[in-house]
């Protein structure tokens, strides 16, 4: 059992500077555990915090049921590759392989005997007596991998590993760690701020800002229900677009007509639900009004004044058609294009400011609004004028606070 437990952590730097602040984590014993977050967040300061190169200004620390925060970093069992590979270029790939062993005293059969099973594992039974210098970067970084695991240790951490590799290769070998990874059962705690390498890796995966955890799944419920707008903002390439406005009823239609959003739904565009269209959001400087899904009446103030009125709106750059005139339910200008092969994604400005919940409290920012489209010969290019459709049934929204409302 080599589970790792985090119980409030706090981590304090001498000036003030609050790192990390109350963090409540568990991973499980075998499970790969990705921090993400953008520069700056605490997400190493935790890794550093579990390998004992930091000390703790509150809480505590458990690896494999065992306290260990105030214990040197010898002997709380796990090793970490850090982003530099840090091999000693004077030593071929297996004495890199073998120095852990030598320097815990194992006797030199074993420590020859456990660098060859590693390099087996890691395909580097070919370079054993080449030196750093010789390999290349991939291949440095599974001989930094190999020289961690060959401790046998009850976690492994990693400290933005791919981050000095170029994109080709750190796919490559980001498939190699979770290879490695699934076949040794090893618990691995991954700190990137790289979300397609986050996604790609983790079990679960959690979102740090400012020293604070904002929301720990499966990468695919993270992406689909974010808990705030930060976590929306921050997975997706684009992220999710947010829009503000002000949340009311639908007034009932006469006649059983159906409601004007499956009037104008786009031929192929998924239906919303039967409930959809129960509640409208007048977007800040538009004219028109964006249905959104049935909204849940205990989360309102009360059944006399109604819920709170103003809200953000998130929509999936991919959650967004577009459409002729008579079906859009939002109209802007495609200011640029990025070409991404078999598709394109579109940034369109709408006439009012979207939100930028990446920066500091969510300050408005006069930021474009993305759609993801299949890329077609009549694809809209700059300067054109554009209607769009977005999915109801897709579309998630916050309070005014950034705190997402469980339309479901």
């Amino acid at each position: 059992m080599a589970d790792i437990r985090l119980t409030s952590v706090d981590k304090v730097y001498p000036g003030g500077v609050h790192a990390v602040r109350k963090l409540d984590l568990a991973i499980e014993d075998g499970e790969l555990v990705v921090l993400l977050g953008p520069s700056g967040c605490g997400k190493s300061t935790v890794l550093r915090l579990v390998a004992g190169l930091e000390s703790l200004s509150g809480g505590e620390i458990h690896i494999a049921g065992r306290r260990v925060d105030s214990d040197p970093p010898d002997r709380r069992d796990v090793a970490m590759v850090f982003q530099s590979y840090a091999l000693y270029g004077h030593m071929t790939v297996q004495e890199n392989l073998e120095f852990p062993l030598r320097m815990r005293g194992v006797p030199a059969a074993e420590r020859r005997s456990r660098a060859v099973e590693t390099a087996t594992l890691l395909e580097l039974t070919d370079l054993l007596d080449q030196r750093p210098g010789a390999l290349s970067g991939g291949q440095q970084q599974r001989v930094a991998m190999g020289r961690a695991l060959v401790r046998q240790p009850a976690a492994f951490l990693l400290d933005e590993p791919l981050s000095n590799l170029d994109a080709r290769l750190r796919v490559h070998v980001r498939e190699e760690i979770r290879s490695i990874q699934r076949k040794l059962g090893v618990t691995t705690l991954h700190v990137t701020h790289d979300q397609v390498e986050a996604l790609s890796l983790g079990d679960r995966i959690a979102v740090l800002r400012d020293g604070r955890l904002q929301q720990v799944g499966p990468g695919q419920e993270l992406y689909d229900h974010p808990r705030n707008t930060f976590v929306a903002a921050f997975l997706g390439q684009p992220g999710m677009n947010l829009l503000e406005g002000r949340l009311a009823p639908e007034p009932s239609e006469p006649n059983g007509e159906p409601t004007a959003e499956r009037r104008s739904a786009p031929a192929g565009a998924s239906p919303p639900s039967e409930t959809a269209g129960s509640w409208r959001v007048t977007l800040t400087g538009m004219e028109g009004r964006l249905p959104v899904p049935a909204y849940p009446a205990e989360l309102g103030r009360s059944a006399t004044s109604g819920p709170p009125d103003s809200v953000i709106v998130g929509i999936r750059p991919e959650d967004v058609d577009v459409v002729g005139a008579e079906s859009g339910l939002l109209q802007g200008t495609v200011e640029t294009v990025e070409e991404l092969g078999s598709e394109r994604v579109l940034h369109v400005e709408l006439p009012a400011p979207t939100m930028d919940a990446t920066r500091e409290g969510g300050t408005p920012a006069r930021t474009l609004f993305a759609v993801r489209t299949p890329r077609t010969r009549t694809s809209p290019g700059p300067g054109e004028r554009i209607h769009l459709h977005p999915r109801i049934e897709k579309i998630r929204v916050f309070d005014a606070h950034g705190t997402a409302i469980d339309m479901d």
